[in-house]
Order: structure tokens, then C-alpha cells, then sequence
């Protein structure tokens, strides 16, 4: 006989250690058992343990990976029957910025919500296994979404993930929905384009045409693979929504395209591959240009913006963005700011602060050397409006001639620190006053998804972006703001050409 003595000590819930002490096989007489049986004893009392210590270690990680939403709720910018939901997340390991839109009908927004909800399952599912890969905030998660209205009560929404998990994988899905808020119904792309042969010539033609057509993809496409792609048996072209003329195409294969694209065509020129009930739609006094409420409030919300920015509307038929940056150069951030620029042939404003620009000249000609504008943002960033007409001045031409001396060229425009100015201030510069429609917050929120958040629900056709090329998180938010409003087909341009119009 065997005399087995257990002492099972404590579980200490805070430091998550657990001691056990005197497994003895002498000692006090406490039960008598056979070897058989002490054996079998021992083995269940250290998988009791053990699982124990893993549910702990699981609440730890749980713990780590997991954090209450902040939600939000706001009428849509153009669409006031819309709601907007705002979603934001910031834990040690990730973050999280969620924007995506509410019908009044439920059943318009299972989809949707299913999207965003498997978004969020799938990312901190992936932040768990990965979670010893990375320090600090090097995983992120977005859904962005673009709502436009193309008929009454119809609305097409456009919603777009972007996850990075640091040595697990970076992913960008897209999803389109097509819904009719009067019926209550989604709308499927077969049912507006015919299933024939010759729709599907048709469609290749006109895709190809407008590829061709285009300065900005004719030369990236394959005329064969997208062939290839339209005569696809069980294509259901999911990839085509509707805005108020046109049919749009979003092209994310790389295979067809080696970068994304947005091919818009026409509905006009589309008539003989619709469906006869669309066709009937798309000759309605809707489609042919009548101006609807939301029509009104989008282009007085662009006039507002133009007035901030102190600019003119974009040319008609593009959306254009005038990207700025102050406080630079920056030795480390704005090379980088520089290279994600060149990524996306996107030209920017810097307004320079004049004491940084000597100390890092090889990076202000470059800016120079790539194109880009200066402009001037003082000598130290003093709030203006506490100074004198002298030391104003002061201010404003040291920046001025530190630029001219390192670049050759003397900037053209101003912005003063804090947007703090007044006709004193304007007077004494000299040069037009830019402010912005867009305040990223970079400089208060420092995180790359709040950044693009901030774009998201702020950004229209001829917007001024305010960013800050000295601070990291910018960078890591620049490049979600490129490409997010690179997918939203937007132009990136100077202060300068967005004020030319």
C-alpha cells in the first residue's frame, strides 16, 4: 500500500501563480489507496490544474485583445435619412476605426452589419494568434463606406476593410451593396444587366474603351484578362454599383489591373445591355439630371469647404485633394512622407517652419526637387495674434528668406500657427492665407486610424487636408488616407491647383 498526502495550496487570482506543495508518497496516513488508484488520482488532479491555468491564461490574453467600442451615431453629410455609425477601439496591441451607414429598415442592414461584424471577429481573432509578434498598436483595423443615392430611394453603399496584422497578413476586401430603401430590398447587379452573349461583348468593349481612355490606367491593364473576366460563366459582376449617371466598375484583381481602379460608365451608353425594367429607370426624369435635395445640400456643403480652404471648386467631372503637412522638415518623417507620396504620384503642400529648414536643407530641396509646394509657416510657430506688427513680420520673413536661401524659391503662400490671423496678420504676410476644411487631429489623436476616420467623414471634392510630417503616427495614417481616397478616385494636387480650379 501506497500512503499518498495531497496538500492543494491556493490559487492566487492576481499573480496567476499556482503553488502545490508535498506530493509525497510518505508522510501523514490521509487515504490509502492502491498504486493503481494514487496514480490515476495524481493524473486528474493535474489536468484539474491545468485546466485551470489555461482558462486564466486565456482570460489574461482575452484581456489584452479586447476592448469596449466607443459607438456613435450621426446624420449622413448628404443623405439625412441615413444614419451614420462611428466605431472606435484603441487597446495596447491594436487599432480600430469602423464607419459604416444605417437604414431606418432593418432588413437593409443585415449585410452590412454581417460585414462589419465578421470584420471585427476575424481581426481580433488574428491580433490573438499573433499577438507575441508585435509591441505596440502594430495591428489596425478599418471599414470605411461610401454611400451615394442614384435613384429615389435607392442607394448604393460601398464598403471597404483594411486589417494589418504584423506577421500574419494585411488584407483590403471590398463589398458592394445595391438597396432599394422603398421596397425594403437589395438589389442584385443581374437584375440591371442582361445575361447574354452579346451584353457580355458589349460590356468588354465599353470596359476596354474606357480603360484605354483613361491617362491614369492605360497602360496597367490587360485588355485580355479583363476579356477573360467579363465572359466568366458564374460572374455576377458584384463588382458595379451605381451613382446618379453612371455605372461604376471596381476592378481589385490584380490579374486585370496591377493596381486598383475605378472604371465609371456612362448609363446612357449602357442601354442595350440593361434589362428592359432598367432601362425604363434610367430614362426616368431622375436619372436625366433633375436635382434632388441631397443633390443641393452636397454642393453647398462643397462651397462651405471651398470657403474654409480659402480655394475654388475642382474642375468639373473630378474629385481633387490638396494634402498639406506643417511644422516640417522633419530629418526622419518627411522622407517617409515623401516615399508614400511617390507610391501614389500624389503631389502635396509643405508649409515649412522656417527655423527647421536649415538644419534639414537635403530634405526641403527635395521636397522642391519632387515637385511639391512650400509654403511659409513662420520662423518658430509663435501665435501671431500675441505679437506686434514688428515682430509679425519678423516672423513671416525669416521663414521666407531661410526658404529662399535652401531652395532657391520663395513661397507663395501662408499659413499662420493655430490658424490664429487677422487683417493685420494677412496684410503684413503678403500672401494668400490658407487654412483647411479637413483637420486631420493627427497632432492630438496620434493614431493612424483616427486619422483616416477623420478623413472619411470629412473629405469632399476640393478639400484641404491639415497633417503633420513631424509626427510618426502620421506617416503610418498617411498611408491609409492615400489609399483610401486613392480608391475614392481621388487626385491629389497643390493648394495652388485647387485654388486655380
Amino acid at each position: 500500500m501506497v500512503q499518498v498526502k495531497f496538500i492543494y495550496n491556493t490559487v492566487d487570482m492576481e499573480n496567476w501563480q499556482i503553488t502545490i506543495a508535498n506530493i509525497l508518497q510518505e508522510g501523514a496516513p490521509i487515504m490509502n489507496f492502491t498504486k493503481f488508484t494514487s496514480g490515476i488520482v495524481i493524473i486528474i488532479v493535474f489536468v484539474v490544474i491545468g485546466v485551470v491555468v489555461s482558462s486564466l491564461f486565456k482570460n489574461v490574453a482575452q484581456q489584452n485583445t479586447t476592448k469596449t467600442m466607443t459607438s456613435s451615431k450621426e446624420e449622413h453629410p448628404n443623405y439625412p435619412e441615413i444614419q451614420v455609425i462611428t466605431e472606435k477601439a484603441n487597446g495596447k496591441l491594436y487599432s480600430v476605426g469602423l464607419r459604416y451607414p444605417q437604414f431606418d429598415h432593418k432588413e437593409l442592414n443585415k449585410e452590412v452589419n454581417a460585414f462589419v461584424d465578421t470584420a471585427k471577429k476575424d481581426f481580433f481573432h488574428d491580433v490573438e494568434e499573433n499577438k507575441k509578434l508585435f509591441k505596440h498598436q502594430e495591428a489596425t483595423l478599418s471599414v470605411s463606406s461610401d454611400t451615394q443615392k442614384f435613384m429615389d430611394d435607392m442607394y448604393s453603399v460601398v464598403l471597404r476593410k483594411k486589417s494589418s496584422v504584423k506577421g500574419e497578413k494585411n488584407e483590403d476586401v471590398q463589398a458592394i451593396f445595391l438597396m432599394d430603401n422603398k421596397n425594403h430590398t437589395y438589389i442584385k447587379q443581374t437584375d440591371i444587366l442582361q445575361d447574354t452573349e452579346e451584353m457580355r461583348d458589349a460590356l468588354f468593349h465599353l470596359l476596354q474603351q474606357a480603360f484605354l481612355q483613361s491617362g491614369k490606367y492605360k497602360e496597367s491593364f490587360s485588355s485580355e484578362a479583363l476579356e477573360k473576366w467579363v465572359n466568366e460563366k458564374n460572374n455576377d459582376f458584384s463588382n458595379m454599383y451605381l451613382s446618379e449617371q453612371s455605372a461604376v466598375f471596381s476592378f481589385t484583381d490584380k490579374k486585370i489591373i496591377d493596381k486598383e481602379a475605378n472604371i465609371s460608365i456612362p448609363l446612357t451608353d449602357m442601354q442595350d445591355i440593361l434589362t428592359d425594367a432598367w432601362k425604363a429607370k434610367v430614362s426616368s426624369a431622375n436619372l436625366a439630371g433633375e436635382e434632388t435635395k441631397s443633390n443641393k445640400k452636397q454642393r453647398e456643403k462643397q462651397v462651405k469647404h471651398d470657403t474654409v480652404g480659402k480655394g475654388k471648386a475642382a474642375r468639373a467631372g473630378e474629385k481633387r485633394v490638396a494634402l498639406t503637412f506643417d511644422d516640417g522638415p522633419h530629418p526622419e518623417n518627411t522622407p517617409k512622407v515623401l516615399e508614400l507620396l511617390k507610391q501614389y504620384d500624389a503631389k502635396a503642400t509643405f508649409f515649412m517652419q522656417g527655423d527647421q529648414v536649415e538644419p534639414n536643407a537635403h530634405i526641403a530641396k527635395r521636397v522642391r526637387d519632387e515637385g511639391h509646394e512650400i509654403g511659409n509657416h513662420t520662423w518658430s510657430h509663435k501665435r501671431l495674434t500675441d505679437l506686434n506688427a514688428k515682430e509679425i513680420k519678423q516672423e513671416v520673413e525669416k521663414a521666407n528668406k531661410a526658404v529662399q536661401k535652401v531652395t532657391g524659391e520663395t513661397p507663395t503662400l501662408f499659413r499662420p500657427p493655430y490658424a490664429r490671423t487677422n487683417d493685420t496678420i494677412e496684410q503684413i504676410a503678403g500672401l494668400p492665407t490658407i487654412l483647411w476644411s479637413v483637420d486631420t487631429r493627427d497632432w492630438e489623436s496620434r493614431d493612424p486610424v483616427a486619422i483616416l476616420s477623420e478623413v472619411q467623414s470629412g473629405t469632399t471634392d476640393g478639400a484641404i487636408l491639415l497633417m503633420h510630417d513631424v509626427h510618426a503616427p502620421t506617416v503610418e495614417g498617411l498611408k491609409l488616407v492615400l489609399d483610401y481616397l486613392d480608391g475614392e478616385g481621388y487626385e491629389f494636387v497643390t493648394v495652388s491647383e485647387i485654388r486655380k480650379g
